[in-house]
């Protein structure tokens, strides 16, 4: 067998900045003496040098003042939640009793899709309106009109993975509103920013309804029957 040598390790040739992992920036000391008779820094750091150092740190969206919340990464919650958050757009009678949330998540999708021709023949009434009128003021409610039931209509057929889509790009990836309505459109524009904020606010709104009604169940209880 060839003969190893190991050789020791050198801590005078480091290949990186040492202070670079600190996390506070109150106790990093780049200048550092043996002592004050010694007139040579350990770092080959003046006090000058230190004056025009600065400390950068990169966040994922460092402007977001809320922390990302749970349901966002952890998957059995998220799924438990746009279960329920679709579930919402159709009547109680028309949900499906029991069930994985798989099967009460397609069921209430089904149920959105057979509401779409409907929407379709609405949405060329309102077409055929606004070619028609001359009046500028029926012009702008039809214009507003129209694009509310497209969208609607868009996310219908879309269904729940642009629920999903929009909480990926907008807290795993970090995009901001502007970013994840161009991504989530494909280049159509139709997924507006606002409605991106719109479904974040009302999913967060939901799952607090959810966990209040979780710890009402666990805190219940239970009645004692009359002998």
């Amino acid at each position: 067998m060839p003969a190893i040598q190991v050789l020791p390790a050198s801590a005078t040739n480091l290949s990186f900045d040492p202070h670079q992992f600190y996390k506070d920036v109150k106790a990093v000391n780049p200048v550092d003496f043996d002592s004050d008779s010694n007139p040579h820094s350990k770092t080959g750091l003046s006090y000058d040098d230190a004056r025009r150092m600065q400390r950068i740190q990169h966040k994922l969206a460092p402007g977001r003042q809320l922390p990302v919340p749970s349901w966002a990464t952890n998957l059995r919650e998220q799924a438990e939640l746009v279960t329920v958050f679709w579930e919402n757009k159709i009547s109680v009678q028309q949900r499906l009793a029991g069930g994985t949330l798989k099967e009460r998540l397609e069921h209430a999708h089904r149920v959105l899709l057979a509401s779409v021709p409907g929407l379709l023949t609405s949405l060329t009434a309102l077409c055929r309106e606004f070619v028609a009128t001359t009046d500028a003021e029926r012009k702008r409610t039809l214009t507003r009109e129209i694009q509310i039931l497209d969208t609607r209509i868009v996310c219908i057929r879309r269904g729940p993975a642009l629920t999903c889509a929009i909480i990926w790009n907008y807290y795993c990836r970090g995009s901001n509103s502007v970013q994840v309505s161009q991504e989530v459109s494909r280049g159509l524009s139709v997924v507006k920013p606002i409605l991106c904020r719109q479904i974040l606010h009302r999913l967060h709104v939901l799952w607090q309804r959810l966990e209040v009604q979780k710890m009402d169940s666990k805190n219940a209880v239970p009645q004692r029957a009359d002998c």
